[in-house]
């Protein structure tokens, strides 16, 4: 039964990191839109990219970005490493 979860757990993760990724596409794509002037009214949708924008940038950064504290992928292995170039 863990090992279903651990599954559906990831596939779950995957699916909010998709959504995640297309929504700072959308948001971004506005953002640029409204900053080059291409935007003559902005609209209630508009303004919703927009607001969204700064919290889309924070979730990515706390949950699916290196810099997140959980992350283990710069932590150095523990196996030991030779002190030098393999060379003969």
């Amino acid at each position: 039964m863990d090992g279903r979860r651990t599954v559906w757990r990831g596939v779950a993760k995957f699916a909010l990191g998709v959504l995640l990724f297309v929504a700072l596409a959308q948001a971004g794509t506005v953002a640029l839109a409204w900053w080059r002037g291409e935007i003559a009214r902005l609209g209630a949708g508009d303004a919703l990219w927009l607001l969204s924008l700064p919290v889309l940038v924070g979730i990515y950064l706390r949950w699916f970005s290196v810099l997140r504290p959980d992350c283990t992928a710069c932590v150095p292995d523990d196996r030991t490493r030779p002190g030098g170039p393999a060379g003969p």
